[in-house]
């Protein structure tokens, strides 16, 4: 458990470039962000008059996405470690990469190959998980604009991040609620 959890993070980290490169419209948005900064270092405006009912379908959809989610890592954990990499290796490559480190963390020839190996890899099945989320989105009767507005806006936002926040925490009580608990209300008990 300690293994998969330690896996996990190295390549969520070593990747998370990738993915966010990969990932459509939210990159290109992110381009443009990263091409026209902000005077002093300001946050892009954001829009943050979402409803409640939008707010939780973006909750309800994310649940569903979450083991599309979590099947893509698992594929991109194995398409490293099929190239003969360990996640962590791989993820200070990429990041020296990121970074244009001329040495690439002084990789070795043959691990540059794998890593490109694994990076032609890795981008297949982001391409593919990125169609299957699309599909869960729109199917669940949400434009991909709006999902990406409320994604951006919860990263930047305050108030959209603690609205978010406020029906995460609710829906996860009533999860855990009696069957019986529409009689009482915990300020009654």
């Amino acid at each position: 458990m300690k293994r998969l959890k330690k896996l996990r993070t190295a390549a969520l980290t070593g990747f998370a470039a990738i993915l966010l490169s990969a990932s459509g419209l939210y990159a290109q948005q992110q381009q443009q962000q990263q091409q026209q900064p902000l005077p002093g270092g300001q946050a892009p405006a954001v829009k943050e008059d979402f409803s409640d009912e939008t707010l939780e379908k973006f909750i309800d959809i994310n649940k569903k996405l979450a083991p599309h989610q979590q099947q893509g890592e698992a594929e991109m954990v194995k398409a490293i470690e099929g190239q003969g990499l360990e996640t962590e290796r791989f993820g200070e490559i990429m990041t020296a990469r990121q970074m244009n480190d001329s040495t690439n963390a002084g990789a070795s020839e043959e691990e540059l190959k794998k890593v490109e190996s694994a990076t032609q890899e890795i981008m297949g099945i982001q391409q593919e998980l990125q169609q299957k989320m699309t599909k869960v989105i729109v199917d669940e009767g949400m434009e991909l604009q709006e999902f990406e507005d409320i994604i951006l806006a919860y990263q930047y936002s305050p108030k959209v991040q603690k609205k978010i926040n406020e029906l995460v925490q609710q829906d996860q009580a009533a999860g855990l609620a009696p069957a019986d608990s529409s009689e009482a209300t915990p300020a009654e008990e």
